[in-house]
């Protein structure tokens, strides 16, 4: 999931530490800034796509040019079938800064849609990480994503793969742990990636991320092996959870065959 995205002239970041769920409420913080001074032609708005009827939106900030539509996602993100956003009118003078907005429930953090509207009635698209339409049942969560999900059986050739391991704490006790993700056969390059020390408040996310550069040794379709993360509270001992994959689908390269 993206953390942050550039559209045409500014950048929108996901704050470190959230979303955050609390008393259960979900919020959702993001940082806006120019990626060199403001763009041309100007900015009229930017909006969050956001789940029908699932999300509503208790409160916002800033106010001031803020608006939560809840069955209108004009003008922009009605082009890739919303119908619910979060807005915010602004300009080059004020767009710079920090935007959030709490949701009634918490969701499964995914991909969503966001777009920038500038002058000349221009319209760009992206995707950032957001709320699902998926409630965010109690525990704690490993979630593990690879891009690319496809490989060529290349023994020459090496391709780049980028992995985002993202933990949600949705219990009202601070968790600290362990995150190991392994790396194994048919993968050429096989590694153990550790992050110790791990602390994430109640309702909060974090997420890693590495790359890895190899190639596989035979075709077929293979599970990205396995991301575990043990973790302690303050009321209780080790508890392990695990998550494996996602797949990668790996076919010959040119026509060849490795074994």
């Amino acid at each position: 999931m993206p953390n942050s995205v550039q559209l045409d002239g500014i950048i929108i970041s996901l704050a470190t530490g959230y979303p955050i769920c609390s008393g259960g409420n979900q919020t959702w913080r993001y940082n806006v800034s120019f990626v060199s001074g403001p763009p041309t032609p100007g900015v009229s708005n930017f909006a969050f796509q956001l789940c029908n009827p699932q999300h509503i939106v208790t409160s916002f900030s800033p106010v001031l040019g803020g608006e939560f539509d809840p069955n209108n996602a004009q003008p922009c993100l009605v082009n890739v079938g919303a119908t619910r956003q979060m807005k915010w009118n602004v300009t080059n003078d004020n767009v710079v800064g920090q935007y959030e907005f709490t949701l009634q429930g918490c969701f499964v953090p995914t991909d969503i849609n966001v777009a920038l509207h500038t002058g000349l009635n221009r319209c760009i698209f992206g995707t950032i990480t957001g709320p699902s339409c998926q409630p965010l049942a109690e525990g704690v969560f490993l979630r593990k994503t690879v891009t690319p999900t496809t490989g060529k059986t290349c023994e020459a050739q090496s391709q780049t793969y980028n992995v985002v391991l993202t933990v949600s704490n949705n219990t009202t006790e601070t968790i600290t742990g362990t995150l190991t993700d392994t790396i194994l056969p048919p993968f050429s390059n096989t590694q153990t990636t550790t992050y110790n020390n791990v602390v994430i408040a109640p309702g909060a996310m974090q997420q890693f991320s590495y790359s890895v550069n190899g190639f596989f040794l035979t075709e077929g379709t293979f599970p990205f092996n396995t991301a575990t993360f043990t973790y302690t509270t303050p009321t209780s001992g080790p508890t392990t959870i695990i998550t494996t994959g996602p797949d990668i689908v790996v076919t010959p390269c040119r026509g060849l065959k490795f074994s």
